[in-house]
């Protein structure tokens, strides 16, 4: 098999939030990565004195815990109204694009869900990072569409 020609970096992603699934804020301009984003599916096993292998079945999907990462701007409405939504734990949605916001390319779109953790500043005097935010995110699943 040839190698691929198709790889891509996520070097011109995007990502929004919203509060309906439908009316997105774009917050790319603020986040630098999305992590965690695999889900799982519960699996059992059984043995039986006649086998040698174990009798393996699936269960149920596990919801995914997401990360998005972002830098902390005082001007950051969108880091703001997270806040609010977590503080208050009421459901927002993620939609995230890795090769960016062109027509065709793939979008991941969350169902509702909870921020589980948000991030305050915090940071050492000697450091010239820019502050970094980690959003926890659980959701029940991602669709995967294009964008149109």
């Amino acid at each position: 098999m040839a190698q691929t020609t198709e790889a891509f970096s996520m070097a011109a992603a995007a990502l929004y939030w919203g509060t309906d699934g439908n009316v997105w804020t774009d917050i790319s301009g603020y986040a630098n990565s999305v992590e965690d984003a695999t889900q799982e599916r519960n699996t059992g096993v059984a043995y039986t004195f006649d086998g040698d292998t174990g009798i393996i079945k699936a269960g149920k999907r596990q919801p995914l815990n997401l990360r998005f990462n972002m830098v902390h701007a005082e001007e950051n409405a969108g880091l703001e109204a997270l806040r609010a939504y977590f503080e208050a734990g009421s459901a927002v949605y993620f939609l995230w694009i890795p090769k960016g916001s062109t027509a065709s390319n793939y979008q991941y779109t969350s169902q509702a869900g909870y921020i589980n953790s948000f991030p305050y500043p915090a940071g050492a005097a000697e450091s010239g990072d820019p502050l970094a935010a980690q959003i926890g995110f659980i959701t029940p699943y991602v669709t995967k569409s294009e964008v149109s």
